[in-house]
């Protein structure tokens, strides 16, 4: 059985890697109406990679130091993910 964190990773990755096909979406459309469609659905991505990484670490007590350094590479990976879509606006 998996641990609720081990979950919560999986989450986070699953919502990363969408947002990253997102973005190349919005990298490779032709038409503007098409890439405000990726746009938006990459923004929800971040939204959803952020409320799960706070979720996540509500609480830092308890856990392990590896998992307090992950939290970190989720953080930067997060303010990453949100420079990349600002620059498409």
């Amino acid at each position: 059985m998996k641990s609720i964190i081990h979950m919560y990773m999986h989450a986070l990755h699953e919502e990363r890697e969408n947002f990253w096909d997102y973005i190349e979406l919005i990298d490779n459309e032709p038409h503007k109406e098409h890439k405000a469609v990726w746009y938006a659905i990459a923004a929800d991505e971040l939204q959803h990679f952020a409320k799960i990484k706070d979720v996540a670490w509500a609480n830092m007590e308890g856990h392990t130091e590896m998992e307090k350094a992950f939290h970190d590479s989720m953080h930067e990976e997060y303010e990453k993910m949100k420079k990349c879509l600002e620059k498409r606006k």
